[in-house]
């Protein structure tokens, strides 16, 4: 149901007094009756109007009511817009009605407090059903965006550091690159005895203390907010207080980082042969 305070709803009878008479029984319990005298003009005012609920007479003119339920079955934007068929007719009717897409039937002379009860019954499943639409409507935008948003880091990945690549996805543009002044403090480390390594060992011992040394900078970039400057082989540049301020940037760079590197957490035999970082 819309967000509107009175549910609005459409009434469609080929004669005036019975139009009349629904009019004269809804009206007073609040709510905003439209109207249309044949099944194409009942179409139309749904379209214009985007009422809550139907009432819809069976037997009139060219298309009757069978037919313009039929229609607003087949289209979704009114799949689900409940329909009350109100005819004089009983028997057959009744089952080709529910066929046809209709929600509930009452027949002439109907009961005004039956009637009542059935429309407060049907607009109040209409609105849980517009309440469920749109929160997966808002689901849906926020999957959309997340989606969005960790595609564009994933790029931005690709060619900047993680923090710089989440600052600007954040910010929602790139200003946070554009040219200017900082003070920065710059941190630069490679292993010792890199190459006479390299040439000692077998391929895989060589990746996998790549892999240790490449961890350890990963956990602490993201733990001292520095940015990647490159990260090649065994060197390593990182530059702080630059594209995001942060305070202390000289000690983040020479006390916690570098400390943390003269130690490297090499396993098995290779600790005396790659014992720090220059």
């Amino acid at each position: 149901m819309s967000e509107r305070e009175q549910p609005k709803i459409l009434v469609v009878d080929d004669i005036p007094e019975n139009v009349r008479l629904l009019e004269a029984v809804l009206a007073p319990h609040g709510y905003d009756v439209v109207t249309a005298s044949d099944g194409a003009e009942a179409l139309a005012v749904v379209e214009a109007e985007q009422p809550d609920l139907v009432l819809l007479d069976i037997f009139m003119p060219e298309l009757d009511g069978y037919a313009v339920c039929e229609r607003l079955r087949a289209n979704e934007a009114t799949a689900v817009l409940p329909v009350i068929m109100v005819t004089s007719s009983v028997g057959e009717d009744k089952t080709r009605a529910i066929e046809a897409g209709a929600d509930d039937f009452i027949p002439k002379p109907f009961n005004h407090d039956e009637l009542l009860t059935r429309v407060r019954s049907l607009l109040r499943i209409k609105r849980y059903h517009d309440t469920i639409k749109a929160l997966n409507r808002t689901l849906e935008e926020r999957v959309e965006t997340q989606v969005e948003e960790l595609e564009r880091v994933r790029q931005l990945g690709r060619f900047l550091s993680p923090q710089i690549a989440e600052a600007i996805v954040s910010s929602g543009d790139e200003s946070i690159l554009r040219s200017h002044r900082r003070e920065v403090a710059v941190f630069f480390a490679d292993l010792r005895g890199w190459t006479s390594f390299v040439d000692g060992v077998e391929p895989e011992e060589l990746l996998r203390v790549l892999r240790e040394f490449h961890n350890t900078i990963g956990r602490l970039v993201q733990r001292f907010e520095a940015t990647v400057g490159f990260l090649e082989g065994d060197g390593v540049q990182l530059f702080f207080n630059d594209p995001i301020e942060i305070p202390d940037a000289p000690l983040r760079a020479v006390r916690p980082v570098a400390q943390a590197w003269l130690r490297p957490r090499l396993r098995g035999g290779n600790r005396s042969r790659l014992r720090d970082v220059r």
